[in-house]
C-alpha cells in the first residue's frame, strides 16, 4: 500500500551549503533503495517535505527525519494513503530560494510557488489537500 505523510519543521541550525548537498544525497541514495519519492522545500529556515512510498518504509524514514536533531518542531500535517504517487520520478526534488546552489545541484527546480505543484496536482487525478496545504504554507513564507 502507498502512503504519504507531509510535514513542515524548522532547522535547528544553520546549514551550509555543502551539508545541504550532503542532507540530499543521502536522502536520496536511501529513499531510491525503499522506493520513496517526494520533494523537500527549504524556505527560510523552514523545511516543507511531501513524502510518498510503500507504507512500512515510509514510516521508517519519517521516524528518521522527526528525531533528526538538524530539525526543530516537527508537525505532521497530512498523511494517508495514495492510489498513485504524485513525485514518481523524484528520489527528492529539492527547492531552495538561494539559487547559488542550484547549478551544480540534481534535482534543484527554480522556485516559482505557484506552479510548485502544479504538474503533480493537474496530471495525477484528484487533488490531495495535504499538497494544497504545502502549496499555501510556502506562498506565505515566500510572500
Amino acid at each position: 500500500m502507498l502512503k504519504y505523510i507531509a510535514y513542515v519543521s524548522k532547522q535547528s541550525y544553520i546549514l551550509s551549503d555543502q551539508q545541504m548537498l550532503d542532507l540530499l544525497d543521502a536522502a536520496r541514495s536511501k529513499n531510491e533503495s525503499l522506493g520513496i519519492t517526494g520533494v523537500l522545500i527549504h524556505l527560510k529556515g523552514n523545511f516543507v517535505q511531501f513524502i510518498e512510498g510503500p507504507d512500512s518504509f515510509l514510516n521508517e524514514v519519517y521516524n528518521c527525519i522527526s528525531t533528526d536533531k538538524r530539525h526543530t518542531d516537527v508537525l505532521t500535517i497530512a498523511e494517508g494513503n495514495l492510489d498513485e504517487r504524485r513525485f514518481e520520478n523524484w528520489s527528492m526534488a529539492f527547492k531552495k530560494l538561494n539559487h547559488k546552489l542550484s547549478d551544480n545541484m540534481p534535482g534543484f527546480i527554480e522556485f516559482k510557488p505557484d506552479a510548485l505543484f502544479e504538474f503533480p496536482i493537474k496530471e495525477k487525478g484528484q487533488a490531495l489537500p495535504a499538497l494544497t496545504l504545502i502549496q499555501n504554507y510556502i506562498n506565505d513564507l515566500a510572500s
